[in-house]
């Protein structure tokens, strides 16, 4: 039986944080170690040192998050997402990048370097196809359809998404497929699945995140099949066939 589950906020679990080689002096552990007497402690932050910098660290010092938005918040963690089973916001040097603009120059080769990033999202699931954190950077040329069918993929636009687009004027099949996988989307616009029985993102057999995707213009926007759907913050609309998502057993 399939299952829908929205929500406005998704819950993970925090496991403790690697410590940095020189100590921020923002980190807190209990409100002991704060100036102002204040430790927010879901992210391990003073109160009155936010926003953190990266002073004190050798390189961003890694940030203890239970939920993306406590990364996206972060100027120096811009992918903007949060590995639940480390416990940490994950850096551009841990992600894999996916750039098609021509600056720098892109290969579907690899290795997915912010030097050498995939042309596309998925060459980068190919090469990656065990648990892998995805960086697309915004561009003026759309981001070709691709699928998650094993593993655990995340996918995540860089900036609000409004430039990370998912279309191809040559192929009007599915944008998004999540196949007997686990796929959390963040952060991408999705468009122009027009062929019969398209979907703007297809979740079969399958666990699927959605978090602020904007889906239009296809002939279904999300389509649910035996999976566990969770869709937070997200603008599904204008679509064909319902305009918003379709739940089948």
């Amino acid at each position: 039986m399939a299952k829908a589950v929205l929500t406005s906020s998704l819950l993970f679990v925090v496991l403790a944080a690697t410590a940095c080689t020189k100590k921020n002096p923002a980190y807190c552990d209990t409100d002991r170690d704060c100036a102002t007497g204040r430790c927010l402690v879901d992210i391990h932050w003073c109160e009155d040192l936010l926003p953190p910098g990266d002073g004190g660290c050798d390189g961003p010092c890694p940030l203890a998050c239970t939920r993306d938005e406590q990364c996206e918040a972060r100027g120096d963690f811009p992918v903007g997402l949060c590995d639940t089973a480390q416990g940490l916001c994950v850096s551009d040097d841990a992600a894999v990048h996916v750039n098609n603009t021509g600056s720098p120059a892109c290969d579907d080769v690899g290795p997915g370097t912010l030097i050498t990033p995939y042309c596309t999202i998925q060459a980068a699931i190919d090469a990656n196809n065990t648990r892998v954190f995805i960086s697309v950077w915004p561009s003026d040329t759309p981001y070709p359809p691709f699928q998650v069918t094993q593993g655990e993929s995340y996918v995540a636009g860089r900036g609000d998404g409004s430039r990370v687009v998912i279309d191809d004027a040559n192929n009007p099949d599915t944008r998004i497929v999540i196949n007997q996988a686990i796929g959390h989307l963040r952060r991408l616009t999705v468009r122009n699945g027009l062929a019969a029985n398209a979907a703007g993102v297809n979740c079969f057999r399958s666990t699927c995140y959605l978090s602020r995707l904007y889906v239009h213009n296809n002939v279904y926007g999300v389509l649910s099949d035996g999976s566990i759907l969770y869709l937070d913050r997200s603008r599904v609309h204008d679509n064909l066939v319902g305009g918003g998502i379709s739940v089948a057993a």
